[in-house]
């Protein structure tokens, strides 16, 4: 059951921010363009600007004026970023970041994949011919920044950083790297030869951007931001963050934090392997996220004002994405076997001036085809809620202990939900639909089949504002 909240005023998901361009080239330079069976034309450009403009959960544009200024990355002829070996890796760049490939000893602020070597070919699925998932990416290459006070916006301070952080020992390098740039841990993070120890993230002071060299890393304790920040590798399968113990990412109080191109592997402790607690803007992408079906929650959000999550897979968790009064994009997402819930989102307010949490859900998957049909419960679990669903899927979800609801593709209570576009609820085990004191609005090329029954309704004991507002 969910904590009891307060609700945020009535406001669209995306709304004007000074830092949203600097989200949005964090977003640009991590999902790097590649094929992915041309499902996804080019991911690196849809990540983040497309978030941008994505209608809000009212079907209407977003609240306020985006301003996300020059979106594509570029660096003049004369400033190409070439490798400095006397320092251990390349000068940073002046403008924006870049993708070094330690092969051919250069920085491309916009790779095209057409020189490397090894390019992951992703983790997905394909829904009405999108792409949904992790995009492909340029394998053992790594982040390189300008100065972080270059970038302005969150990082316009004299105490902002760029850290490098390596693994600790060589056996934690990808083979592919060796004799070809590979780093290990050991000085204070200020460029890559002197990349610093994940373990040691937590002794970092003021707004901070932190670059992810190819690797393995084994997280002892909890790393908790309290500054903006940006947490990034440039792909997640050649940067894996293993939770020893209890430890996660918790990101609390902030006004910025981005997570993007990672695999974080949970251990099974922690209450969420990651955590945006109190932060105005939240921004995931290009992240692999396994659980190992005793972890109870994979992202966890409390009082998040507006946050994204993209082109990312969130698998084998007790609930995938949980969300406690907060406005959350998800877009081209695959939740895959998640035990109990795939997104769960609301908590009923015993005060409230509307619903708890907003959340708009766009071609995305939520799929429980190879869990344990004993524990496989609901694709989608909403309580006070305000919800909008395009083009996406909730599929294949199982019986747990006999309860009709606990099999449903999409489970509302005392919610406004419309679902709409090209979407699809079929082959779950219960209704397709069970909605409880909630208002619920199927349009365009829904399709609800193939399950044990298309639709249930029911009613509340009481009246459904009192649910939403009512007076202890």
């Amino acid at each position: 059951m969910f904590r009891r909240r307060h609700s945020l005023p009535q406001r669209s998901i995306f709304q004007s921010s000074k830092i949203f361009c600097l989200v949005t080239i964090a977003l640009l330079v991590v999902a790097c363009s590649g094929d992915n069976g041309g499902a996804n034309d080019t991911p690196g450009t849809d990540t983040g600007v497309e978030d941008a403009t994505s209608p809000s959960p009212d079907g209407g544009e977003n609240g306020g004026d985006i301003d996300v200024g020059d979106t594509e990355p570029h660096l003049d002829d004369d400033s190409d970023v070439h490798a400095d070996s006397d320092v251990g890796g390349p000068e940073p760049p002046e403008a924006v970041p870049c993708v070094f490939n330690p092969e051919d000893q250069f920085c491309d602020p916009n790779p095209e994949g057409n020189y490397w070597e090894m390019v992951d070919p992703g983790d997905g699925t394909h829904f009405n011919t999108n792409f949904v998932g992790l995009p492909d990416c340029l394998m053992n290459s790594y982040l390189m920044w300008p100065p972080a006070d270059d970038l302005g916006g969150e990082f316009d301070s004299d105490n902002a950083r760029v850290y490098y952080v390596a693994p600790e020992t060589a056996d934690d390098l990808p083979p592919q790297t060796e004799g070809s740039g590979g780093f290990v841990a050991g000085g204070d993070g200020s460029f890559p030869g002197a990349a610093m120890s994940i373990n040691d993230v937590n002794d970092i002071d003021g707004p901070a951007i932190i670059s992810l060299m190819p690797g393995t890393y084994h997280l002892e304790n909890s790393l908790t931001f309290e500054d903006a920040v940006i947490f990034a590798g440039s792909c997640a399968e050649s940067v894996t963050i293993e939770l020893q113990g209890s430890s996660g990412l918790s990101f609390q109080d902030l006004s910025l934090a981005v997570l993007a191109g990672v695999t974080i592997e949970g251990s099974g402790e922690a209450q969420s392997a990651v955590e945006f607690v109190d932060v105005d803007t939240a921004a995931v992408t290009s992240l692999r996220l396994n659980g190992n079906a005793t972890t109870p929650v994979g992202i966890y959000t409390e009082n998040v004002k507006n946050g994204t999550i993209t082109y990312s897979v969130i698998d084998g968790h007790q609930e995938g994405l949980r969300l406690e009064n907060s406005n959350i994009y998800v877009g081209h997402v695959l939740f895959r076997d998640n035990f109990a819930t795939g997104i769960a989102a609301g908590g009923a307010p015993e005060e409230s001036d509307g619903f708890t949490s907003q959340l708009f859900i766009d071609n995305s998957v939520l799929d429980a085809t190879d869990a344990a049909v004993e524990n496989a419960a609901v694709g989608l679990r909403t309580e006070g809620a305000l919800v909008s669903v395009r083009d996406s899927a909730f599929r294949n979800h199982s019986r747990l202990n006999g309860a009709e609801q606990s099999a449903a593709g999409i489970a509302a209570t005392a919610s406004y939900m419309r679902i709409h576009g090209a979407s699809s609820v079929r082959n779950n085990h219960g209704p397709g639909i069970f909605s409880k004191e909630s208002r619920v609005w199927i349009s365009g090329a829904t399709r609800v089949d193939g399950n044990e029954r298309g639709l249930v309704a029911q009613r509340l004991d009481g009246d459904f504002d009192d649910f939403l507002n009512d007076d202890p």
